[in-house]
């Protein structure tokens, strides 16, 4: 007599699979996970851009924001065609390069500060494109500077479990923004 799975036997058990698959995969949602990710990866890309720029700012006698004395009336991007979210009609510039010596797409030459830079390339957002890319504005009257982030996860958004979009300060309700000043309104 032979033993081993019938074809029913086996499409059951080929079910039963197929089931709990659907239901782990439900359950774990990992697409949302991805997102979730990637919007960690945009929470410290920002800490860590806040924080160069104000070592910048704190050891230089004489700071240059933007290389060009132009901060008031335009805004940085690390992706052409970046969406704006910062108040009035800035002028953009932008590069997807990642030096920190001034000529990224940040315009801030880091490499001035004694030591070195605290950094040795500029983050870029996760999928840096013009939905989703790290921008940067800066007022030189006072020092000020903004960079702002999309999050794209139910999470970091506003009104999400984790939200950094609404409680950030800043004046834009639907993106991360994150800087020097206590208003956030450049």
């Amino acid at each position: 007599m032979r033993r081993g799975f019938t074809l029913v036997e086996f499409g059951v058990v080929v079910g039963i699979l197929a089931v709990i698959t659907l239901v782990v995969l439900a359950v774990l949602n990992p697409a949302e996970r991805f997102r979730e990710s990637r919007d960690a990866q945009r929470v410290a890309d920002l800490t860590t851009l806040k924080k160069a720029v104000s070592l910048y700012l704190a050891v230089l006698k004489k700071p240059d924001l933007d290389g060009a004395g132009i901060c008031k009336d335009n805004f940085w991007a690390s992706v052409e065609g970046a969406v704006e979210n910062f108040s009035g009609s800035p002028s953009q510039f932008n590069s997807t390069s990642v030096m920190v010596d001034g000529t990224g797409w940040l315009p801030i030459n880091l490499t001035n500060i004694p030591g070195g830079a605290p950094i040795t390339e500029l983050p870029v957002d996760p999928i840096n494109s013009p939905e989703h890319a790290y921008t940067y504005r800066c007022n030189t009257t006072n020092l000020s500077f903004e960079f702002n982030a999309k999050m794209e996860s139910a999470r970091y958004q506003k009104d999400g479990d984790d939200d950094v979009e609404f409680v950030d300060g800043g004046d834009n309700e639907s993106v991360y923004e994150v800087g020097n000043t206590s208003a956030k309104n450049l």
